[in-house]
């Protein structure tokens, strides 16, 4: 391995942990900001509710945008945006294959697998919940990860840069009940954006899991 190739493979690491830190602390400020905001505001639980979910979902957008600028400098722009399927079949049946195992053990470990999420009464703030857990974090994660994080590591190989942004993935999901369950499914997501060079194959399982995850809580709740 010459010097520039070294230095072209510790770049893309230190990059792409830096870019993981900083979505880390990006969504952190985000999400006291909104509940400074939600303290401030004089509005009934439906309007509380409604304020939340959608603040979530654009605190997500905003936490995912320092990202993708500071990737750009490794980058040149953030790979994968064209909607290639062709490959995509076999990682999505490794996901139907993983889904029950991994829900089963993740019941098993420490921690809520649902983060302790619970769905609001009013009809329109369950619609932005929908909105913020199925739509907007699916696309928004599988930018940072699959698209700008996994492009950083691309010159390690393809098999560290799936298998590195689906550790960084996963080591931002908090309890070990998530991070088992968000590990394989961040490789699942990862294989599946480099067989198709496109992050919307991994978008569609990743939408279709949280989709699974907010059928559960309107079952519960």
């Amino acid at each position: 391995m010459n010097q520039t190739s070294a230095s072209r493979r510790m770049g893309g690491v230190l990059w792409a942990a830096g870019c993981g830190l900083l979505y880390l602390t990006a969504g952190l400020l985000t999400e006291n900001a909104l509940a400074l905001l939600e303290g401030a505001a004089s509005l009934s639980p439906a309007g509380l509710a409604r304020l939340h979910w959608g603040g979530l979902a654009l605190g997500t957008v905003l936490a995912a945008l320092p990202v993708l600028a500071a990737a750009r400098p490794m980058l040149g722009r953030i790979p994968g945006l064209r909607w290639r399927w062709r490959g995509a079949v076999a990682p999505m049946v490794l996901y139907v294959g993983l889904l029950f195992p991994l829900s089963w053990l993740s019941q098993k470990l420490p921690g809520d697998p649902a983060g302790g999420m619970l769905l609001p009464a009013d009809p329109a703030a369950r619609v932005l919940a929908f909105f913020q857990l199925c739509i907007v974090s699916a696309v928004v994660e599988e930018l940072v990860f699959r698209g700008a994080i996994q492009g950083l590591l691309a010159p390690c190989g393809p098999g560290f840069s799936v298998l590195g942004q689906a550790a960084i993935f996963a080591s931002l999901h908090g309890s070990p009940a998530r991070m088992a369950f968000a590990l394989p499914m961040g490789l699942v997501f990862g294989w599946a954006a480099s067989r198709c060079h496109s992050i919307w194959p991994g978008a569609a399982l990743h939408l279709l899991n949280n989709a699974i995850v907010f059928a559960g809580l309107l079952a519960g709740g």
